[in-house]
């Protein structure tokens, strides 16, 4: 297999293997972050921020080009047909906003979105198509826990501001409620597409999923990560 591309026949052996040895397979697109490689055959559906340009990983999915919604549902269209898993993980995880901020074009989009839009709400676009795409194709969505740390902290701040200054008691014990109205508006927890939340940072923010509602998995601590199996590998000659 050259440059380790997979097909589709490729994503079905893998997934027929796997099942076989009782293995479930779960794609992960990642995103918004990450985005590099999609640039190698769309070069405009990434973000163009040369100061951020010089390691790959920095480099996230552009919002200002017309062409990336349309190819990012399709991949998960065609993905929830290749895996028809209950789940996709969309990532979410180490995205570098300020590459957003860098690109002129991406910059002239946020403007347009709203004159106070924030690379936070760049971020937040992605994050709800994802999800909305996940839904649609009749799956639940996973994402690493940064989804579930930057709603949760943006929220907060923003509710004990506006609380604040109409002088309304909250009780900062329970800060959820006060953040439940915009974590809610991308995926509220307790319903049966509700997404996962995988936890790979730290312990204390699998207890927050949880108390939140949400379901989680975790990849921290003593959880190993498996990349290829004994099983796999001779599919692709590793």
């Amino acid at each position: 297999m050259n440059h380790h591309c997979m097909t589709a026949c490729h994503s079905r052996v893998v997934r027929s293997a796997s099942i076989s040895a009782g293995v479930r397979v779960m794609p992960e697109w990642d995103g918004p972050g990450h985005s590099a490689s999609f640039g190698v055959g769309y070069p405009n559906v990434v973000a163009n921020c040369p100061k951020y340009s010089a390691n790959i990983n920095n480099i996230p999915m552009s919002p200002a080009s017309p062409q990336t919604l349309p190819l990012l549902n399709g991949l998960y269209a065609e993905s929830a047909k290749l895996f028809p898993d209950s789940f996709t993980h969309f990532g979410g995880d180490e995205v570098v906003e300020n590459c957003w901020l860098n690109d002129p074009a991406v910059v002239a989009w946020m403007h347009q979105q709203s004159p106070n839009y924030t690379a936070a709400d760049v971020y937040g676009y992605f994050i709800k198509n994802a999800y909305s795409q996940a839904v649609a194709n009749g799956q639940s969505a996973m994402f690493w826990q940064e989804v579930f740390n930057k709603y949760v902290c943006v929220c907060l701040c923003v509710c004990v501001c506006v609380c604040t200054r109409i002088a309304i008691a909250v009780d900062l014990t329970e800060p959820l409620f006060c953040c439940s109205n915009i974590i809610q508006k991308v995926a509220p927890p307790g319903q049966s597409n509700s997404p996962v939340i995988e936890v790979w940072e730290d312990l204390a923010t699998l207890g927050q999923v949880i108390n939140a509602g949400y379901q989680a998995v975790l990849a921290a601590g003593n959880a190993s990560y498996f990349v290829i199996s004994s099983i796999i590998a001779p599919v692709f000659n590793f």
